[in-house]
């Protein structure tokens, strides 16, 4: 639910409204409430996951 995802990412019902309008986080519509599955919360943090790029640049002169 709602109340409980926002519990989860420690925001606002507001922000996961806005969140579900930009369509940056899918859901599911039952009884005409909103449900989010395993894999809509999984996606959602992968694609707003933010690496180091001076980790990343690091790792990759390691590599060479």
């Amino acid at each position: 639910t709602k109340p409980e995802l926002a519990e989860m990412f420690k925001v606002s019902e507001r922000t996961i409204n806005r969140e579900m309008s930009a369509g940056n986080i899918g859901f599911v519509m039952i009884a005409g409430r909103a449900r989010f599955l395993d894999h809509h919360i999984q996606e959602y943090i992968r694609l707003n996951e933010k690496r180091n790029s001076s980790s990343e640049n690091q790792m990759s002169a390691n590599a060479s």
